[in-house]
């Protein structure tokens, strides 16, 4: 993954507490995936590059129609 808008895109999302609140997924592991991606060949790179997307995107999602566990948390302390 190059270092132009969609590399920061992606780690601004992926480093934004949006990642801790969906579920199945360590962020800390995430995180240091993105911290070695730079020292990673370009075919390693390209492997990781749709789990990226595809993290980025629930993020995305979660930021705007809170889709994770806490909305659903507060959703039963709401009823």
């Amino acid at each position: 993954m190059q270092k132009g808008r969609l590399y920061q895109l992606v780690r601004d999302t992926l480093s934004s507490q949006e990642l801790e609140k969906l579920p199945f997924f360590e962020a800390s592991k995430v995180r240091s995936l993105l911290d070695n991606l730079p020292q990673m060949t370009r075919h390693q790179q390209a492997l990781i590059d749709p789990m990226l997307m595809e993290l980025t995107s629930l993020c995305l999602l979660q930021k705007q129609f809170s889709i994770g566990v806490e909305a659903k948390l507060q959703s039963k302390v709401a009823a």
